[in-house]
């Protein structure tokens, strides 16, 4: 899947000397989707093929993560985060074969929607831009395990056969890139929270 996303982060660090450590949380909405297809040749009555799509999106997910970071610099934090991972996927489809005085006949087949629930885990930079400001780029990998359903039954093979049945499994693991920016409250020499 491909696309753009977009949302907030609230956290809270905590800095001993050159080390940081803290807990952050982040939702966002999400225009990533994809799509597959599977071609069975010559499987429709008529001899010709019948094609199979399956469509998935991510509309939104979330993150609750920790992480742990050094100051390679005063002002230049390197980390790493991992924790929890959550989204809601929307997948959907159709199947297109046997034609009809010519023309391909198509059923879509039902769609569905789930919250999934798996992992996360990235790396990341966040260096000081202002007094109370950072900046940070972040990568994530995100896993949100399998979704499957069939078999779903389809009318397509009428007249001489008449049922089929369509079933997937999709697994959804992702490759985020994000950039951001905080602002910090507060703190003191020894703690601080970001």
């Amino acid at each position: 899947m491909n696309g753009v996303i977009g949302g907030g982060q609230v956290g809270y660090n905590w800095r001993v000397q050159n080390w940081l450590v803290g807990l952050e949380a982040d939702i966002q909405g999400s225009s990533e989707k994809g799509s597959s297809d599977l071609i069975c040749v010559g499987c429709a009555n008529d001899g010709t093929n019948i094609t199979s799509i399956l469509t998935q999106k991510l509309t939104w997910f979330g993150t609750v993560r920790g992480r742990v970071g050094v100051f390679v610099t005063p002002s230049v934090l390197l980390y790493g985060t991992g924790g929890l991972a959550y989204g809601e996927l929307k997948t959907g489809g159709s199947i297109t074969g046997n034609n009809v005085n010519g023309v391909p006949v198509t059923v879509a087949f039902p769609g569905a929607s789930s919250t999934r629930v798996g992992w996360t885990a990235g790396v990341g930079v966040e260096g000081k831009i202002a007094q109370n400001r950072t900046a940070k780029l972040e990568y994530l990998y995100m896993d949100l395990g399998s979704a499957s359903a069939g078999p779903i039954g389809t009318t397509i093979l009428v007249p001489v056969r008449v049922n089929a049945g369509v079933s997937y499994s999709s697994g959804l693991t992702d490759n985020i890139l994000r950039v951001g920016v905080n602002y910090q409250f507060g703190g003191d020499p020894v703690v601080a929270r970001y």
